[in-house]
């Protein structure tokens, strides 16, 4: 099982090599564990969870009230994950972004705890 740290450190090497910053949240219960900035003008929140983790309530909640704000927030679970949050981010993967906040899963629907993951097993 890929540890999250070491897919935090990859979604970090990732959007610098893209030309951007992954900035590390730290102070609030619950806010997401990365805040992505790419050329272009491109905000987004990730949560790292490993493959079997779970959001908290507290990491639920911000989510939602930030979807709802109009962020774009993802839940990532691994390496591929991340390549398709890039892609996603990028625009090389097709009519995914349907407006501010609402952002639909790579695969599948998601789930009631990770209603916009990306990667193969959302």
């Amino acid at each position: 099982m890929t540890r999250e740290s070491s897919t935090e450190k990859y979604l970090r090497r990732a959007v610098e090599k893209k030309g951007g910053k992954c900035l590390k949240l730290t102070g609030s219960v619950g806010v997401q564990d990365r805040l992505v900035l790419l050329p272009g003008g491109i905000v987004a929140l990730v949560e790292l969870k490993t493959k079997i983790g779970k959001q908290s309530k507290a990491q639920i909640i911000w989510q939602k009230w930030l979807d709802d704000m109009g962020f774009l927030t993802f839940v990532v679970r691994s390496r591929e994950d991340v390549k398709a949050l890039i892609a996603q981010l990028s625009g090389r993967s097709g009519e995914l972004c349907l407006g501010p906040g609402r952002v639909q899963p790579l695969h599948g629907t998601g789930t009631r705890e990770d209603p916009y993951r990306v990667g193969d097993d959302a």
